[in-house]
């Protein structure tokens, strides 16, 4: 039986994916060409800086030094793009300048795979309050603790199919407006998070990130979801999921 593909690698690892050197990787990590990636520890969303308001985005932008004092009351919050816990991804340069704390660096300049700025928040009662991560160089080595280079990310310096050749999901001859919807936000999710949605996964974003628009809502007790006044009943969704699915 074919193992799994790795979704992630450390040092070593990644200088053989490539079929490189490990000093060519770390080279190529400073100079800015191949970005470390983590899974936040403690934060509760990450949130695309853009959908912030105006004042907190500004915060985000332009501060310097010790990382900045935002909260956000749950009615700024109530429009704001977000999504829980999942691969961030840092440039060097960023973490070469970020504010060191506690033997450590504090890190708030992120992006998303598709090379969005994002950041971490944590849930502190009905507001939310703007995070750091904290990260350490790991014992012997030039680069912080528990940061890796994923999978998405070496194909995408290498040209591999996550850079854009190839998306994961693609229109049937005779389509619809669900199945259109199904297939954008597909390879929407796709490109800003390097791998491809599940079948949950994709109901989840469709109605977090595109529900108002696409006028999309979930009936849990006839387990229907709707598009406007069309219904599509749960295992449906899922075979048009593999029908899109390339």
């Amino acid at each position: 039986m074919p193992l799994p593909a790795r979704e992630h690698f450390d040092l070593d690892g990644a200088a053989e994916f490539l079929g490189c050197s490990r000093s060519d990787v770390l080279y190529y990590i400073k100079e800015d060409t191949l970005r470390l990636a983590f899974k936040s520890e403690h934060a509760d969303l990450i949130v695309v800086n853009e959908s912030l308001p105006e004042r907190a985005h500004k915060a985000l932008n332009w501060f310097e030094g010790a990382y900045p004092q935002v909260v956000l009351t749950a009615k700024q919050s109530s429009k704001i793009s977000s999504y829980v816990n999942d691969w961030v991804y840092f440039q060097w340069p960023d973490y070469a300048r970020s504010s060191g704390v506690d033997g450590g660096q504090a890190l708030w300049q992120l992006q998303d795979f598709g090379g969005k700025s994002v950041s971490l928040w944590v849930v502190d009662g009905d507001k939310l309050q703007f995070s750091f991560e904290w990260l350490k160089l790991a014992e012997g080595e030039s680069w912080p603790e528990s940061c890796l280079l994923t999978l998405a990310e070496l194909q995408r310096f290498s040209g591999g199919a996550v850079g854009g050749v190839k998306e994961p999901f693609k229109l049937p001859k005779k389509a619809d407006e669900v199945a259109e919807a199904m297939v954008a936000y597909g390879n929407r999710f796709y490109a800003e998070r390097g791998f491809a949605p599940t079948v949950k996964d994709l109901q989840g974003y469709m109605i977090e990130t595109g529900g108002r628009d696409l006028q999309m809502s979930y009936d849990s007790k006839g387990q229907d979801f709707f598009f406007g006044d069309k219904p599509v009943a749960k295992r449906a969704f899922s075979d048009r999921y593999k029908t899109y699915r390339v």
